[in-house]
Parts: C-alpha cells; structure tokens; sequence
C-alpha cells in the first residue's frame, strides 16, 4: 500500500499520534546492546550496559551487571562523573571510586573511553542525559523519508507494535549540524552513516524498543548483527547522589 504522508491512517500519522498521546515521566530505565557479532565483546568494552535515568536531577547510572546489585559508573550530567574500580584493569587508584570532573578534558575524555568504551563514554560525557525511546522516535519522525508498519514484538511481557522509519540523509545532515558542542544528538552522531530506525510502541504509546540499523554509503543495509538495540523501561528507581 502507498503511504499517503500527512495521512493519519498512514504508518507516519499512527506513529505521530502514538507518540503526542504519551507522558514521559521524570525517571526511566533502559538497556543497551552493540551492535556486531559477540567477538566483538572480546575487543570492545562495554558493549552491553543498563541504565537508570533521572532527569529532574540530571543523573545517570550505569550497571554492567544486575545481579551485582550496584552500579560502576554515576554521572551527573556535565558536572561529575563516580566510576568504580572494577572497570579498570589494573586501577591507578587506591580508593573504590575515581571522582572526575565534568566537562573532562581533552586527555581525561580519552582515557574514559578507552576504559569505559565508546557507547557507554558517549553517555557519560554529554552535557545532556541519555533520550527516552520517544525522543528518538520524534526526532527520526522529523527527518523521516519513510515511514511503514513492520512485525509486533514482545518486550517486557509488551505486545508492542512496530515502525520502521527511513531517513531523509540531507534533513538528518542540517538536524545534526545545529546540535550544540558537547550534546548528544537522539539520533546518531554527525559523521556516522545515516541510519534506519525501527521502533516499537506500546498501547500507551511508551516506546519500549529501538533498534539503529546502520546503512552503507550506497544506501543498502549492512548485516542485520550490526544493528545496535536500546529497550526501555518507563518506571525506574531513584538514582543517588554522588
């Protein structure tokens, strides 16, 4: 069937409505996975992470591990930054946490992404707390070329229904470039390849799911392993202060 855009029985104008018609709360959960095949994971750090979000204080958690019962890094968002011993291979310091401040400088934010790894980094050292699912979602909407109706998916126990949206690469170029320094754009960064978004809503129009699924220069999708995952939790635990 033809998508008919400004059509709100279109896969654009269902998605939109979805989206106007749900809160987003002060607090959230999400987890996160890579993109790639697992070998990855033995080069790479911090491929898989949760994360508590608690957007009235401008904090984040990270915990590489649930069960563990506590997590490695604390951020509050462009002032400090808590990590814990245990993600460094052989900690350079005798305490349980290292304090940094926030902004990090040039060589401070280089030696926390190689500790803490390239997605978690990201993260921890933008001047603005990781988006909500909705956010990404709106934001893609806005530089959409194309939107469709893909399969349902179950997350959490959620039947959830799903959206692909498709890029427009020279909207998605001018809303990248008017990002300030230091934030981090919900999409993607600027000098990355433009991507396809898949996203799956809940009946209350939470967006529980978003997989980025990369693009050749060429426009033709890579591997679907490549893709990189962020689920959504829309109740979270207060997250403490440093």
């Amino acid at each position: 069937a033809v998508q008919v855009r400004g059509d709100e029985t279109s896969a654009r104008g269902q998605l939109r409505g979805r989206l106007a018609g749900a809160e987003t709360p002060e607090r959230y959960s999400f987890r996160f996975r890579g993109g790639g095949t697992e070998v990855l994971d033995c080069f790479l750090a911090n491929r898989r992470f949760t994360g508590q979000v608690d957007t009235e204080a401008a904090r984040l958690a990270i915990d590489l591990d649930p069960s563990t019962g506590g997590p490695v890094a604390v951020v509050d968002i462009g002032e400090a930054m808590r990590v814990h011993r245990s993600l460094f291979d052989d900690p350079p310091f005798p305490s349980e946490w290292l304090a940094v401040e926030l902004p990090a400088d040039v060589s401070t934010a280089e030696d926390l992404r190689r500790v803490l790894g390239a997605d978690l980094s990201a993260m921890a050292l933008s001047s603005t707390v990781p988006p909500p699912g909705r956010a990404v979602a709106a934001a893609a909407l806005e530089v959409a070329d194309q939107v469709v109706r893909i399969e349902q998916a179950t997350v959490d126990g959620e039947v959830t229904d799903g959206f692909r949206i498709s890029i427009e690469p020279s909207r998605y170029a001018q809303q990248a470039a008017t990002e300030p320094p230091g934030r981090r754009s919900p999409l993607a960064e600027p000098d990355e390849v433009v991507p396809e978004f898949d996203v799956w809503v809940d009946g209350e129009g939470w967006v529980r799911k978003v997989t980025v699924r990369p693009k050749n220069p060429d426009g033709t999708n890579r591997p679907a392993e490549e893709a990189w995952t962020t689920e959504y939790l829309p109740q979270a635990e207060s997250v403490p202060a440093m």
